[in-house]
């Protein structure tokens, strides 16, 4: 029989910041299958020999182990030992270094840890990486270009490492349509980030379980699929959903017994969800006979999940595949085979870079927030209307840092394109409702075609005088833009004449197709007509 010498080496022990922290031990010992194992216990288990022999046997310690050895193994551990490591009760950030649920940690100049609490770690999400970042990109990622739905799930998983450093609340987005659309779809894509599809949770449990999941997943991505597992009753799933996303964005956990309190503490997270069912949060709330909280619908956004192009989730698909359903089967199959790279490569170079200079990472996420919120004319003195695109920026500053560090395989227009299409869905849901279809006959309200049928329209193309301050405060003139006569329209004139956000909408999708405005090359409905104006929209002066 072959003989071999015990191993229990004593690596490190745990700081204690307060009266209230518990000591702890990281140890390395032998196990017969896997080697010299790492460890984490109670330091009081030193004082019972037989329960953490026990322990370590069930580890695949050896059991063979004279008493005597057992006895110079624990005095050994008694030493003193100057090596320390700090211990976390969650995931995310610590100070200028970043701990995964995995144990994987980037940014830290310690030899040991940060590391979680092992009683921590029950709940933590299934972080997992499979294939490489270049596979992930060629046959997963790069679907999302075909639906504004996966591009804004997937930068929104991202976008939960940005949360400290943004100053952004905690919040997520909301898909629901019917079974066949594919928003569980948007899920799974976004995970796959992250890891397999088991990274995804469901609705199915209780407040405080649904707290400590969120504590898990702090600066990290929450995915809640089938809200309607909530419950069966309606208003008791009504009050559930309402009161899971509140928490969730809310980033603190509800006080319960002391000695609850006494064993975990106060949880508290930063967090960004995704999730996904059959109804919407508003209709939730209406089935239930409750209202929506106060600044509800800014922290938890409902999108729906069926763009109305005819292809679910999808605004077009490749040419290759049969049909949307066929797309979304396979995106399953994928999101198994190919996952969790991406987090892995964004974090080693977005915690290297804000460790090296904290000040410009802000500088940069800020611009990238800002730049969102001009190109879409958000009203800074709406507090509901800023909150709520706050949190579609920092999707879209996570897309293009992401794109910058070419994790993900797109451009920044690519990025803007998908994400501004879903935060104008989302607005035009929140102000009535369910999305209806571009109809075939649209009526053009009458101040607007007497506005363009001014004749006395200053000509920019024939008068140089003005300056750029003087032509941003006329309503309209007329310029060529690209060959093409058109009239500027000043934006906040059409809103006035036009105040109904789904209403604008749907008459500048008529007017597009019309071909009486002109859009800019990326779709936009307005365009850039002369350095130092503001961004106007173009009609076409002959259609009118």
């Amino acid at each position: 029989m072959k003989k071999f010498k015990p191993v229990v080496k004593l690596l490190a022990r745990s700081v204690m910041k307060s009266s209230a922290d518990e000591s702890f031990l990281l140890i390395e010992y032998f196990s017969l299958d896997l080697g010299m194992t790492k460890l984490i216990i109670h330091t009081n288990l030193l004082d019972k020999p037989r329960e953490f022999f026990s322990l370590l046997i069930s580890k695949g310690f050896p059991a063979n182990v004279a008493k005597n050895v057992r006895k110079q193994l624990i005095d050994k551990l008694c030493e003193h030992c100057d090596n320390t490591f700090i211990l976390t009760k969650k995931p995310g950030f610590i100070g200028d270094s970043y701990i995964s649920p995995c144990g994987k940690i980037w940014g830290s100049d310690d030899k040991y840890g940060p590391i979680i609490q092992p009683e921590y770690q029950n709940n933590l999400p299934a972080v997992s990486k499979k294939d490489s970042l270049q596979n992930w990109q060629d046959n997963l990622a790069v679907y999302a270009i075909y639906s504004s739905r996966l591009m804004l799930g997937l930068c929104s998983a991202f976008s939960a490492f940005l949360l400290k450093d943004s100053g952004i609340e905690s919040g997520g987005f909301h898909f629901f349509g019917m079974s066949s659309v594919g928003k569980s779809t948007v899920l799974l894509f976004s995970a796959s980030a992250y890891g397999s599809p088991e990274y995804v949770n469901t609705m199915k449990f209780t407040d405080k379980a649904g707290q400590e999941l969120a504590q898990a997943h702090n600066d990290a991505l929450l995915c809640l699929d089938e809200l309607k597992l909530a419950d069966s009753n309606p208003k008791k799933a009504a009050e559930k959903t309402q009161g899971v996303t509140y928490v969730l964005a809310s980033g603190r956990g509800t006080k319960y017994s002391k000695n609850y309190e006494k064993q975990r503490g106060s949880d508290e997270w930063r967090v960004i969800f995704l999730s996904a069912g059959e109804r919407s949060l508003k209709q939730h709330a209406a089935d239930g006979g409750i209202s929506r909280l106060e600044g509800e619908e800014a922290r938890a956004i409902d999108i729906p999940a069926d763009t109305g192009s005819g292809h679910g989730i999808f605004e077009t698909i490749p040419m290759e595949v049969g049909s949307s359903s066929e797309l979304v089967q396979n995106i399953a199959v994928l999101c198994n085979q190919y996952h969790g790279t991406a987090q892995y490569a964004f974090l080693k170079k977005y915690v290297s870079q804000r460790k090296a200079n904290p000040e410009k990472m802000k500088q940069y996420l800020n611009q990238r927030i800002e730049f969102f919120l001009k190109m879409h004319n958000v009203d800074k003195n709406n507090g509901v209307e800023i909150r709520t695109a706050k949190r579609f920026a920092l999707a879209y500053a996570a897309g293009a840092l992401a794109s910058k560090y070419k994790v993900l395989p797109f451009d920044k227009k690519d990025i803007m394109k998908g994400i501004s299409r879903c935060y104008q869905d989302a607005c035009a849901y929140l102000d009535e409702g369910d999305i209806k279809p571009v109809p075939k006959v649209v009526r053009i309200p009458d101040k607007l075609l007497h506005l363009l049928s001014t004749v006395d329209v200053v000509d920019l193309d024939k008068d140089k005088s003005l300056s750029s301050d003087e032509i941003d405060e006329l309503a309209v003139f007329k310029k060529k833009i690209d060959g093409v006569s058109v009239l500027a329209l000043k934006s906040d004139v059409l809103k006035e004449i036009e105040p109904n956000r789904l209403q604008r909408r749907l008459l500048l999708e008529h007017l597009a197709a019309q071909g009486m405005l002109l859009r800019d090359a990326t779709g936009k409905n307005t365009r850039a007509v002369r350095k130092g104006v503001g961004r106007r929209y173009c009609f076409v002066k002959k259609c009118i």
